[in-house]
């Protein structure tokens, strides 16, 4: 009976149809060479259509990513784009864990051809780069390399510098000098209607809105004009310590992390210079110092403020239950050569497959190469989190390391491009949700958190599929001028602490040196467990809990928990005054769709799509629906066009396609 036949989403395959066979021409007579238009099934497509978060490549597979070389070409691309009412994302990295840099269905556009930074230092605003919006941030930090300038940018060297800008911004410096956004002096935008518009300084809502999330949702940024900073002489303050357990963390040493962070968070708070981080695994804990200032600067201050004595008596206690302490002493070490390698890398088009670049190429695997060399030079989060080796001269080298914790001495000088190199990050299947904690999360709570987010970890699940995999909680300190920022859609002023539920696959589909294309077949329940983890996670936060990072939006996430009911409010009101916002960009940045989706063609309400067929079978099956369905039409691709257009004169609904090569294209996309 019909209800038991195969209800296929409306208008999907007409859209792929329509695209392959008539925009796809379109979009290439718009973006001639040197510009860049791939189509779903044709060679090359599916190492274009990358992610950083792989577990979503498929699932998001637009039906065309479209790479323009100029404005012009840009322009051409929006306009093509609303006359065939196909929805439009911009890649600025895709390094964005949700996966929104790719539009499902539609058309993305990667604006990797445009990266070009040019360095000005006698501008009226004082020192300022002027940035392509296809720049990652690995470009900025090679460009300023020497300098004594650097620039409020993102931790990671391969995600994209306007998308970090207009999806919340947190940095480094950020308690310092605020979002990432607050250092844009203007931005180029272009409208869907192809109007170039440029932002100056000053309050409108238009450039507050671009600066932590609404940029998405209203227009492409083309470019922008960053404030920069000068550098502390040596390089600012880092240093890392970790402490591993050949087995589980003890639960007893989770109060101590929780106390020993709060207490360190509460003494660094007047100053904002500081921006402390703590990483707490199944296996680990990790800790992370950030400066604002030379590494002599910081260890003054950290002594002054009992941030290493703290920290030193959490270690003595860890090591007395058997953890190994590692005190890194060359965190800096190669890291601005191992960048300036991944972006020479990138240049060439040497790419084993990620989404952490602007523009669309992908993360630190793809840009860092392929194999063993590859993986070597984006070991990114896992150099952060290995575990340290037990010794059996631990307690002599462990009160060393112990003493140099208590002094202060693992704080180094680094250029802010060596510090961000050593985070590169291969492209992973990744799961990840984030929660804002208000100031009114006590230690206590804090503490209970941990405990139940480390006993309940799926971290043992997950190596089933990869050896390597990790999951844990990452709280990073917020505050300073992050509360004065001008952007309106940033809801988070009041927050103390940032805290995520991470899950990482790496180098699972790797052997051997080679790179298998696709996603990583999970095993059933793998998905929901791991969701079920992080949302008990965000829930036992309880009452404290004030919001969700938009940079790390999940699709758990409400609109208003991201950017406030003010900042939704000022998106909508935006997006309803832009012509042609709603249509192309829907729902972007996260939001409610602003308007319907296009009206079915010729009224009807349903597609299906038939390919192929032996012995007639195709024939047969697009008969049946076509009689058992009346209110959809049924598209036949077979190569007899002569024999289907002869059945077609019997079925007005019936349609005949050319032969569709569905071969590469993802299952739901068919």
């Amino acid at each position: 009976g019909r209800a038991a036949l195969p209800r296929l989403a409306p208008r999907r395959a007409p859209r792929a149809v329509w695209l392959m066979h008539h925009s796809c021409r379109t979009l290439r007579s718009a973006v001639p060479p040197p510009g860049v238009v791939a189509c779903i099934g044709e060679p090359g497509f599916a190492s274009e259509a990358t992610l950083f978060n792989r577990n979503l490549q498929d699932e998001r597979a637009p039906l065309a990513i479209v790479k323009p070389s100029s404005l012009s070409q840009l322009q051409a691309v929006l306009e093509t784009a609303r006359a065939s009412k196909l929805r439009v994302s911009v890649r600025n990295g895709g390094h964005n864990p949700s996966g929104r840099a790719l539009s499902k269905g539609g058309v993305t556009i990667d604006l990797g051809r445009h990266r070009a930074i040019r360095i000005v230092r006698n501008d009226a605003s004082g020192p300022v780069a002027e940035v392509g919006a296809g720049a990652v941030w690995g470009d900025v930090y090679e460009a300023l390399g020497g300098s004594g300038l650097y620039a409020v940018g993102g931790g990671c060297p391969m995600v994209g510098v306007a998308g970090l800008v207009m999806n919340g911004g947190i940095a480094f410096t950020s308690r310092k000098r605020g979002l990432v956004g607050d250092s844009v002096l203007s931005f180029t935008l272009v409208f869907p209607n192809g109007t170039v518009a440029e932002t100056e300084g000053g309050r409108s809502a238009l450039r507050s809105a671009l600066s932590a999330g609404g940029g998405s949702t209203l227009g492409v940024v083309w470019a922008l004009r960053l404030r920069l900073w000068p550098a502390p002489e040596g390089g600012h303050g880092v240093g890392v310590v970790r402490l591993g357990w050949k087995g589980r963390v003890p639960m007893s040493m989770l109060p101590l992390a929780a106390a020993a962070m709060d207490a360190n968070v509460a003494a660094t708070d007047d100053d904002e210079g500081w921006s402390l981080n703590l990483v707490v695994g199944r296996e680990y804990v990790v800790w992370h110092h950030f400066h604002e200032g030379s590494a002599e600067e910081s260890r003054a201050s950290g002594s002054r403020r009992g941030v290493f004595g703290r920290l030193a008596n959490f270690t003595r206690a860890a090591l007395a239950t058997g953890a190994s302490l590692a005190v890194p002493r060359s965190w800096c070490g190669g890291g601005a050569s191992r960048a300036r390698q991944g972006l020479r890398r990138r240049e060439r088009g040497e790419f084993d497959g990620g989404g952490g670049r602007s523009g669309g190429r992908g993360s630190g695997s793809r840009a860092f190469g392929g194999g063993a060399r590859g993986r070597h030079l984006a070991a990114g989060w896992r150099r952060l989190l290995e575990v340290p080796e037990p010794r059996s001269a631990r307690a002599a080298g462990g009160e060393r390391a112990t003493a140099r914790v208590s002094s202060g001495d693992f704080m180094q000088g680094c250029e802010f491009g060596a510090i961000a190199a050593q985070s590169n990050v291969t492209q992973r299947t990744v799961w990840w949700r984030s929660a804002m904690a208000s100031p009114t999360l006590r230690q206590a709570e804090l503490a209970a958190t941990l405990e139940r987010s480390v006993a309940s970890s799926p971290q043992r699940a997950l190596r089933r599929l990869a050896p390597r995999a990790e999951c844990f909680v990452q709280l990073e300190q917020l505050g300073g001028a992050m509360r004065r920022t001008e952007a309106s859609t940033w809801a988070h002023s009041q927050a103390r602490l940032l805290l995520s539920w991470i899950c990482l696959l790496t180098d699972a589909d790797q052997r051997n040196g080679e790179r298998r294309p696709g996603t990583l077949p999970l095993l059933p329940g793998v998905s929901a467990t791991v969701d079920g983890w992080s949302e008990d996670g965000t829930r036992s936060l309880g009452q404290h809990r004030a919001g969700a990072y938009q940079g790390y939006a999940s699709p758990h996430d409400k609109p208003e928990e991201l950017y406030g009911a003010a900042g939704v409010a000022t998106l909508r009101r935006l997006q309803a005054g832009i012509d042609g916002a709603a249509e192309l960009f829907g729902r972007g940045a996260g939001l409610e769709p602003l308007a319907p989706p296009p009206p079915p063609v010729d009224g009807l309400t349903e597609y299906v799509l038939v390919t192929g067929g032996i012995g007639g079978i195709g024939f047969a099956v697009a008969e049946a629906l076509s009689a058992a369905l009346p209110d959809a039409r049924v598209l036949l691709s077979h190569r007899n066009a002569s024999r289907c257009a002869a059945m077609r004169e019997g079925h007005a609904r019936l349609a005949c396609l050319p032969p569709l090569d569905l071969a590469a294209a993802p299952a739901k996309a068919a």
